[in-house]
């Protein structure tokens, strides 16, 4: 990641992101969902649970990143999943995590499974 211009950085990193998680097995279905309500970086299954994914990029470390998304951020990422549930027609009942990826100036990556969700997944209604 050798760029220093934010888009090209922040691309290179959830391409990283995206790379990282088919090798773990789950399934691409979308990438920067963008809706009224937000974008999702990343749109995943993993196995029968839709995955939410947000990607951050931070040079220092991965606390940094954590921190970055806070409850405005998670709220939108919600906001963003039901409108794409509701135009792509996504079936009710489907669980759903809400997960990050952080990645640091070295490009080490840290894949946090259900980084906002409650203690169980909430399903598409």
């Amino acid at each position: 990641m050798g760029s220093t211009d934010p888009q090209e950085l922040g691309r290179a990193a959830e391409d990283l992101a995206a790379r990282m998680l088919e090798d773990k097995g789950l399934r691409i279905l979308g990438r920067n969902l963008r809706t009224g309500s937000g974008e999702i970086d990343i749109l995943a299954l993993d196995g029968i649970t839709l995955a939410v994914v947000e990607v951050r990029l931070r040079a220092a470390h991965h606390a940094a990143a954590w921190r970055s998304v806070g409850r405005d951020k998670r709220r939108a990422l919600a906001a963003c999943l039901r409108d794409i549930a509701r135009r792509s027609g996504l079936r009710p009942g489907i669980p759903v995590r809400m997960d990050l990826v952080l990645v640091d100036g070295q490009a080490q990556l840290r894949w946090v499974k259900g980084a906002f969700a409650p203690t169980t997944p909430w399903l598409i209604r």
